[in-house]
């Protein structure tokens, strides 16, 4: 593994060519993306679990529908892009603000036609250890 970063990140470096400066400054890129998002993923597994709910009234400050709609994405098979269409339903949700932090909540129809703007509903919920985040688990128990 050390002979393949060093063959990778530094030996570009020392050869002369322009190739070799746009690959090796890609792969220094590609690597710092890559262990960015691992820090990143470990920041967050650490921030959201294993933590005490806490019940609280929320005020809603957003309320809006997302209609359903589809996407395309397109992949190479041989010589021919092969389209690949997904169904994305209709989303309800609502944005909650609790003690200043705000986290977004999907809901069913039924439910989101019943909210408006500035109800005040009770929900059951965590705050981040190390990012200032709110994290909505579901409705209290009333």
């Amino acid at each position: 593994m050390k002979d393949f970063l060093k063959y990778m990140l530094i030996e570009p470096f020392t050869e002369r060519g322009w190739i070799n400066y746009m690959g090796g400054t890609i792969m220094w890129i590609l690597t710092t993306v890559i262990v960015g998002g691992f820090i990143w993923l470990c920041g967050w597994l650490i921030d959201s679990s294993f933590l005490p709910l806490k019940e609280k009234e929320g005020i809603v400050t957003e309320h809006y529908y997302i209609p359903a709609h589809t996407t395309t994405t397109y992949m190479m098979s041989g010589k021919t892009m092969i389209p690949i269409t997904n169904y994305i339903d209709d989303r309800y949700e609502i944005i909650v603000e609790i003690d200043g932090l705000t986290d977004k909540v999907c809901l069913y129809q039924s439910n989101w036609n019943k909210i408006k703007v500035g109800d005040k509903i009770c929900f059951s919920y965590t705050n981040g250890r190390i990012f200032k985040t709110l994290y909505i688990k579901s409705f209290c128990s009333e």
